[in-house]
């Protein structure tokens, strides 16, 4: 993992870079000529997909937190990382504190510091474009992020928030598309003040509405009698080893399996293994499509500018993954693409293109525009061969060698980051 001193990682409406991985180093050959269907939405109010879009059944997004592209895939080949010369980066941040301009290096520890990351602190790191800000940002400790959080909507008279827009949870019911979105319990994995580094812990489960699990709070998810639907991740194990999986699903760890800072790299990374294993040994494997992604930049180093669309963004880039027995193997994917294009893929898929519109669904939305139709916005479908025989699975080893250090003991790994190899 590639640092800079003291910094962190990137925002929750991230501009996407995606580094995209087949699961198999067996060659898939095609077995029949692609076709292609016309789905609405898009710029244009209508584009062509390919048809083997819908040989995926399940959609799976699994979220962890606050890394940067380049702090993860900065020396990924073929990945637009570090800006290198002669083996050397050529891309350094100033050092407010002693003048210097540091280089990004690689970090082994298995635990480190992140940076402050709230809307404020975006901006900060960005700089006007130089992206040298965020050691500044770190060191300054992010006190002017503002507020905790913004809730937009109406307020219950217990005090906790009622979204009254839609979510793309309604769309799929409206179209009986099956979903379930699937919480790891312990603590939440950020503070709800984004430019806090640290904050007292607070409890999440599947049961408690919070930052991690805000469906609760839709008052869609409670008209259609879908709160059941938000369920335990011990769920989706037994869904994935039964071949019940629902066509769409959302994983979303606790603190301790994140990756957050300070939770242990390599707790978040033994858990998204196991849930991917899960996967992979399910019934539903021939027919999934797996996107891992991670929420925010977290205050570490990202060397690109964020691309602006609107007032909203987007942010600093963020690793992102595609797994699949259609991924395109060894591909890495150069279009710009945010959090937006998981909702086009799904509605693409499942919903005949239809967008999160008030203009066709008829529900209010905050945004500013309907996010899934910028054109600066690419495709996911790019990063899949669906005319390839569907690619065997390959199981990872859940603890591997890595070069890792200071990992806390196995007595101290959380649960969910404790399933066995194989």
């Amino acid at each position: 993992m590639t640092t800079l001193k003291r910094t962190a990682v990137i925002c929750a409406v991230a501009a996407l870079a995606l580094a995209v991985v087949a699961t198999s180093s067996a060659n898939g050959s095609a077995t029949s000529p692609a076709h292609v269907e016309r789905v609405s939405g898009g710029p244009t109010g209508g584009y062509v997909v390919p048809a083997g879009i819908h040989k995926i059944k399940h959609v799976i997004v699994i979220q962890q937190e606050n890394r940067s592209f380049d702090s993860y895939f900065g020396t990924f080949p073929g990945a637009a990382g570090i800006p290198m010369q002669n083996g050397r980066p050529s891309a350094c941040v100033n050092d407010p504190a002693t003048g210097a301009c540091v280089a990004p290096f690689v970090d082994h520890a298995d635990v480190n510091g992140g940076g402050p990351h709230s809307q404020v602190n975006a901006t900060a790191d960005v700089n006007g474009g130089s992206m040298d800000g965020f050691i500044g940002q770190a060191e300054s400790g992010g006190a002017s992020g503002g507020p905790a959080v913004t809730k937009r909507g109406r307020t219950s008279t217990s005090g906790q928030p009622i979204y009254a827009w839609t979510d793309l949870t309604y769309l799929l019911h409206r179209s009986h598309v099956s979903w379930g979105y699937y919480v790891v319990s312990g603590n939440e994995p950020d503070c709800q003040n984004p430019a806090a580094e640290t904050c007292a812990p607070i409890r999440q489960s599947s049961n408690t509405p919070g930052i991690w699990n805000p469906l609760p709070w839709f008052d869609t998810v409670k008209a259609d009698h879908q709160l059941g639907n938000i369920q335990s991740v011990k769920k989706f194990y037994a869904a994935a080893k039964a071949g019940t999986l629902p066509a769409v699903s959302w994983v979303v760890p606790s603190g301790a399996v994140s990756e957050h800072p300070p939770a242990p790299v390599s707790y978040g990374q033994s858990y998204v293994t196991s849930v991917i294993n899960a996967v992979m040994k399910s019934p539903d494997w021939s027919s999934t499509a797996i996107f891992l992604a991670w929420d925010d930049w977290g205050g570490f180093y990202d060397h690109v500018v964020p691309p602006t669309v609107d007032q909203n963004g987007y942010g600093l880039r963020i690793p992102g993954i595609v797994i699949s027995p259609y991924a395109r193997q060894g591909y890495v994917d150069h279009q710009t693409l945010s959090f937006d294009a998981y909702d086009k893929f799904i509605e693409d898929d499942f919903l005949n293109g239809q967008r999160l519109n008030p203009a066709s669904d008829g529900r209010p939305d905050p945004r500013p525009d309907v996010r899934e139709n910028k054109k600066v916005l690419g495709n996911l479908t790019n990063d899949f061969n669906f005319t390839q025989r569907p690619r065997a699975p390959v199981v990872l080893p859940v603890h591997p060698q890595t070069t890792l250090t200071g990992t806390p003991s196995a007595s101290q790994l959380a649960p969910a980051a404790t399933a066995s190899d194989g």
